[in-house]
């Protein structure tokens, strides 16, 4: 979480993690306040605090027109690696 004047400005938090990996999830920064910086802070502070917790990689994904968010997290040392997709499965439903 990033903070300025008491007032929360962003906010990072995990999706899941295993011994040394980290999947970073739930990055938020309210739309009034984007491009100042805030969201960087949020990524930034939460992965300093689970490295000194023993996380030694981190992996994210964001959508590929995400421009922002892209520049900033190359800005922290990511790199694409690959596309993803999401696939809801429905218990009785049949794939098309």
């Amino acid at each position: 979480m990033a903070e300025c004047d008491g007032r929360v400005v962003a906010m990072s938090g995990f999706n899941a993690r295993i011994a040394e990996v980290v999947q970073v999830g739930g990055v938020y920064t309210p739309p009034e306040l984007r491009s100042r910086g805030y969201g960087r802070c949020a990524v930034a502070a939460s992965l300093r605090d689970t490295r000194s917790a023993g996380a030694r990689r981190a992996i994210l994904f964001t959508d590929v027109d995400n421009h922002p968010a892209i520049r900033v997290y190359e800005s922290l040392g990511f790199r694409r690696i690959g596309n993803y997709r999401i696939l809801i499965l429905h218990e009785g439903v049949k794939p098309v």
